[in-house]
């Protein structure tokens, strides 16, 4: 199977800028083997057999060519078309991936489409790359390992397992006269809230939404839970919680420690654990 190479010898008149992207093979085999792949492709045929009266479509020595988006002629390579038991369109793609010096997608992509039109072109160069040795074995990956994912476990009671989050919302200003009780007037003032925290139980999906402001310390958030939640329910055995710096502090770590509750922070390289609290942060953001 011969390498691709623009033949100009088929102008048409009619067109002097028109110029052909041929297989360098000159006998029939190949031409015939083209012809019947094109006949039974589904879109290929259409295009092949209004070739004569469509715009931008034109038969050259048997092949089909249309015009891409920028103007410019294209061989249709069906997806199909084999010649000696070798698939035509692989070898394209291997020939151009190779021609890039082993590129990226992309630039396989464009070495590709400046000779040919072809539907699957994304999807089979992404397959070729994935199961190229050259690429597996030489190139890197510029994203982090992703860490082991473990399955929770299934809380027996409800509290006993709770996760915790933090959402964005819109900044809300109020007096803490209106807030908290016994504020004498002279140190009345006002409080920017500008996030929600959610506290989710993981058997009942209950939750706490409590607003606190940007500066907000990790002293302040282990006396907000002792004073709003753990008052309530009790405090829990376990808390699964993103790797906030404000949970991730040696104040809350010690707090944690001193009330018995095992705290489970995602990992650095796998930070999609608590999924409960993105449900439900998804769910607020729906309602508001």
């Amino acid at each position: 199977m011969g390498k691709i190479y623009l033949d100009l010898a088929d102008c048409p008149k009619d067109d002097p800028n028109f110029y052909l992207v041929t297989p360098v093979h000159k006998d029939d085999r190949m031409r015939d083997a083209y012809i019947a792949c094109i006949r039974i492709c589904p879109i290929g045929s259409q295009l092949y057999n209004a070739s004569e009266g469509k715009k931008g479509v034109s038969k050259g020595n048997g092949f089909l060519y249309k015009k891409n988006e920028e103007g410019e002629w294209r061989l249709v390579l069906p997806s199909t078309f084999e010649l000696n038991g070798k698939n035509y369109l692989k070898a394209a793609i291997k020939e151009a991936h190779i021609a890039t010096a082993y590129g990226g997608f992309e630039k396989t992509l464009k070495c590709l489409t400046d000779k040919f039109i072809c539907q699957p072109f994304s999807r089979l160069v992404k397959d070729y790359m994935a199961s190229c040795n050259t690429c597996q074995g030489k190139k890197y990956s510029n994203k982090p390992p992703l860490g082991q994912v473990t399955m929770l476990h299934v809380p027996a009671r409800a509290w006993t397992d709770i996760t915790m989050d933090f959402l964005k919302m819109s900044p809300v200003f109020k007096n803490c006269s209106t807030l908290y009780l016994n504020i004498p007037l002279e140190d009345d003032h006002m409080i920017c809230f500008s996030r929600l925290w959610t506290i989710v139980c993981r058997r009942s999906g209950f939750m706490f939404l409590i607003s606190v402001s940007d500066n907000l310390t990790a002293e302040k958030c282990t006396d907000t839970l002792d004073t709003y939640v753990t008052s309530i329910i009790g405090y829990p055995y376990y808390i699964v919680f993103e790797r906030d710096t404000l949970f991730m502090s040696d104040h809350f770590k010690d707090w944690a420690a001193r009330k018995g509750i095992k705290l489970e922070p995602s990992t650095a390289y796998h930070p999609q654990t608590d999924g409960q609290s993105e449900f439900t942060n998804k769910a607020i953001l729906q309602a508001a």
